[in-house]
């Protein structure tokens, strides 16, 4: 009794019963004390709401319970469960009130079983029963409802939650005294809090799990992925997001509560800044990094001193515990911040963090499989460079920034093939998953970013650059559709001359990468160049219809698709 629940409404206590998958589930006559009160029975053939309508008129019959507690853990807990699906403020709205409905149910269950406990003792024997308790999560499914809301434009899914936070706060703090009484204890007693701490105590970095409706790390996160939502339409969204973290630090410190925020919280507030439209977007993002890298150094000192070794950043799943770790995913939303807002030298900044990620992963302990760039982030800052080539006066500048991203795509590819090599070596799939991360495959987006940027750099070498890029595209995208001639070959073919390369036989005998196909996008960016290279060549205009021809030409084909 007192634990968290599995299946269900994650409710606890001790009566018997056949199965935890059936919802209305009858429990022995001799251990249920509840079993004269009549089931709660939703008719299905009514709408949603009409069924959700029902059970709230449902009369409460003096102090006691109207409901069986296994109804309240798992008939009212799915009925709710279902208003949250709807998506809709309705839907929402009837989910809160069966939540406070659970609520009041389980406050009168242990009412009733505490005086029986009272009684069998006055009759000189023991209690019976335990608690019956709530667990976070019909509280954490109403808030994730509200958090998906906030998607849809729902401005006051966030403080909707914040007041089921504070409806979690005051049952816990009920169900503390609660606990209390049924082990005998005055709640005005000093060891009354100690002992009940330890019957929730958790581990040394808050992997217990806590016998109540107590909010948790968990909790929080939900409504971090609210402000998440909301950032778009929301300017003081990064503000809330920054102070909750404050606020659950202290919560952890204070109270020893277990929401000391972890890397998916400081992840969530990084990308609520990437998410507000602000100029000043990149310098909140890099604020919340600097926290987030403070957390993951005390993390790693408070592990060394407990477990008497270092932490394993590069094999995460070989510590005793997890840490704040700083991965790609967080890195990644700081890049977004910078390239989002448009800032004087936010391109840099973005490729700066970009590159460090790229040598640490490269380099680090044989390499951080969590630090590793995705496909996506390359492409943002590709883009970043892009705009910023649109926005300077100076061709040599504008030069600059176009073979800066440039440099990224053949970084990108270069990575690629290596993890192509690897996945070869040892026989893995070159477009599966390494360790839960996705492998680093060159998108028609990533060559589409630095198209946009040499058509916009209006330079000497713009569309030409351009167009070389779009034939290389599609050479490589021809010969990737073609069976690889040198599979199979030996040493003795001359398969490798030690470079990796060929013995000079005009077939490049490295690995094959999935290879992107250009798409209207790319054909249009080189049409742009050439449409703006008029005054360094007059024969332009013709070149920019040789490029549309080539378009046709493939589509003509039939191998490309629409």
């Amino acid at each position: 009794g007192g634990g968290g629940g599995g299946g269900g409404g994650g409710g606890s206590h001790n009566f018997s019963r056949q199965s935890s998958k059936d919802s209305s589930a009858s429990v022995a006559a001799e251990d249920d004390p509840f079993s004269s009160l009549p089931r709660l029975e939703p008719d299905g053939s009514q709408p949603l709401f009409s069924q959700a309508d029902a059970v709230l008129r449902s009369d409460r019959w003096g102090d006691g319970p109207t409901f069986r507690p296994l109804d309240v853990e798992y008939v009212l807990f799915d009925l709710m469960k279902n208003c949250c699906k709807a998506g809709t403020v309705r839907g929402m709205e009837y989910a809160e009130e069966l939540l406070r409905r659970m609520t009041e149910e389980k406050r009168a269950v242990n009412d009733e079983l505490l005086r029986l406990n009272r009684d069998e003792e006055g009759r000189g024997g023991k209690p019976k029963y335990e608690p019956f308790v709530l667990s976070e999560l019909p509280f954490r499914v109403v808030m994730f409802g509200w958090a998906q809301l906030a998607r849809k434009g729902i401005l006051s899914g966030p403080e909707r939650i914040r007041r089921i936070l504070r409806t979690m706060e005051t049952e816990d703090e009920w169900d503390r005294k609660n606990r209390g009484l049924f082990q005998g204890l005055d709640a005005d007693d000093p060891d009354f809090d100690d002992l009940i701490m330890d019957e929730g105590a958790g581990g040394a970095d808050g992997g217990g799990k806590v016998r109540s409706c107590r909010p948790t790390v968990a909790s929080y996160n939900t409504l971090l992925t609210a402000y998440a939502h909301a950032a778009s339409r929301d300017s003081l969204a990064g503000k809330h997001a920054e102070e909750l973290l404050d606020e659950m630090d202290k919560l952890h410190a204070e109270k020893g509560w277990h929401t000391r925020p972890n890397t998916r919280s400081y992840t969530l507030a990084i990308t609520v800044h990437s998410k507000t439209p602000s100029v000043w977007v990149g310098e909140r993002a890099d604020r919340v990094l600097t926290k987030m890298e403070e957390a993951q150094r005390k993390g790693a000192e408070r592990y060394r001193e407990k477990v008497g070794e270092p932490y394993d950043f590069s094999r995460p799943e070989n510590n005793a515990w997890r840490i704040v770790t700083v991965d790609a995913t967080a890195l990644s939303s700081v890049i977004d911040a910078h390239v989002r807002s448009n800032a004087r030298g936010s391109s840099d900044r973005a490729e700066r963090l970009l590159l460090d990620m790229a040598d640490v992963h490269r380099t680090e302990g044989g390499g951080r499989v969590d630090l590793k760039p995705d496909a996506r982030a390359f492409a943002s800052v590709m883009r970043a460079h892009a705009r910023a080539a649109g926005r300077m006066g100076n061709p040599k500048a504008r030069f600059e920034r176009c073979e800066r991203a440039e440099a990224l795509l053949e970084l990108m590819i270069e990575m690629s093939r290596a993890e192509a090599e690897e996945a070869r070596a040892s026989a893995d799939d070159i477009s599966s998953s390494e360790g839960g991360v996705e492998r680093l495959i060159p998108t028609t987006s990533a060559y589409n970013a630095v198209l946009s940027a040499w058509s916009k750099s209006d330079t000497r070498e713009s569309a030409p650059r351009a167009e070389a890029l779009l034939r290389r595209m599609i050479d490589d995208a021809l010969l990737d559709s073609v069976p690889d001639d040198g599979a199979g070959a030996t040493e003795e073919d001359g398969a490798d001359d030690g470079d990796g390369h060929g013995d000079g036989d005009g077939v490049d005998r490295r690995v094959k990468i999935p290879v992107p196909r250009p798409n209207v996008r790319s054909f249009n960016a080189v049409i742009t160049a050439w449409a703006r290279f008029g005054r360094y060549d007059p024969s332009s205009a013709h070149k920019a219809e040789e490029v549309l021809d080539l378009m046709y030409e493939l589509h003509r084909s039939g191998r490309w698709g629409a």
